[in-house]
């Protein structure tokens, strides 16, 4: 009965040590991450259903699918209350016709933690620079 009294207060504290440190990594419950080719940028957009912990995101953006990325953004601040859909767009007017460019989102957790996504691809062309794709017949 002694040794009860004496780990469950250890016990409890280990619990509730776990709990903090879980909490505080970013939880985004992301909708929809995107790229659109525009006239003269690349639009990407992403929308969150929710934020927990979240203290904002970074766009990384590379030429190749594996790398490397550059952060293009910046840090933006979350504009989340945590528990909204909430909508971004960056506009990436430093992307250049005819490239096709992949981008990834990360995002950051008041704690300094931090989690990409699988990146997204978009070939970025215009109306008057079209890129024309081979055709492969079989």
């Amino acid at each position: 009965m002694k040794i009860v009294h004496r780990v469950l207060p250890i016990l409890i504290m280990i619990v509730a040590l776990l709990a903090f440190a879980t909490s505080a990594r970013a939880n985004v419950t992301l909708v929809s991450f995107t790229a659109a080719a525009e006239n003269d940028h690349v639009l990407v957009g992403w929308v969150t259903a929710s934020e927990l912990n979240n203290a904002g995101f970074n766009l990384h953006r590379s030429l190749l699918p594996d790398g490397p990325y550059q952060n293009i953004s910046g840090f933006i601040v979350t504009q989340s209350d945590g528990f909204s859909e909430t909508t971004y767009e960056f506009p990436d007017t430093t992307a250049a016709l005819g490239n096709t460019y992949y981008y990834k989102l990360e995002s950051v957790s008041t704690t300094g933690d931090s989690q990409f996504t699988e990146p997204i691809w978009v070939v970025y062309a215009n109306d008057d620079n079209p890129i024309y794709l081979p055709i492969i017949r079989r």
